[in-house]
């Protein structure tokens, strides 16, 4: 095996490993763990993140094994190789999914993603666990496709409201809706 493809193998590894993690552990009902907690928080507001250091810390506590154990396992390069690729996955999935919370997407890549995670947030909590990629979801059954996201008012990203009228930008428009508070019937 190449370095090359053993950092491949550690990308695609990485994959696995966010979708699993937040289908079965971000999303368990039953588990308590400080994952599911941070998830949740998240999801309740989607511009909360843990905190930088705490991420670093967990990020360690699982990288420096994983780097450790794949060089004594598969040998110096090849190790290197899949834990570099595993680790880089991890740091460009971590960049992309604050980015998806704070920035307007840049390509056409960045709109289906985004498209494909906030429908996760907002439409289908049990659908949609792959954030860099939708093949787990694919794979295992998970997979939603929509033509319109629809976002509570209060949980719009800043991103894609207009800043003076509070609608969806133009250039969103055909991708999302703003849900309006649902107004109380009122008695009498």
């Amino acid at each position: 095996m190449t370095v090359l493809l053993s950092f491949l193998v550690g990308v695609f590894t990485w994959s696995l490993c966010e979708y699993i993690l937040h289908r079965f552990v971000g999303h368990s009902k039953n588990l308590i763990h400080g994952f599911t907690k941070e998830h949740r928080s998240h999801h309740q507001n989607g511009e909360y993140f843990m905190p930088v250091l705490q991420k670093l810390q967990t990020s360690c506590s699982v990288l420096i094994p994983l780097f450790v154990i794949s060089t004594i396992v598969l040998g110096q390069p090849i190790g290197i190789g899949f834990s570099t690729g595993f680790a880089s996955f991890f740091v460009l999935y971590e960049y992309m999914h604050k980015r998806a919370h704070t920035h307007p997407p840049r390509n056409s890549y960045e709109r289906w993603i985004y498209k494909h995670h906030f429908y996760h947030h907002f439409g289908a909590p049990n659908k949609n666990f792959g954030f860099t990629s939708s093949i787990w979801d694919l794979l295992f059954g998970t997979h939603a496709q929509t033509d319109v996201v629809r976002i509570p008012s209060r949980k719009a990203m800043c991103w894609l409201l207009h800043p003076h009228t509070h609608e969806v930008r133009s250039e969103f428009a055909q991708d999302y809706k703003i849900r309006s508070p649902r107004k109380r019937a009122q008695n009498e």
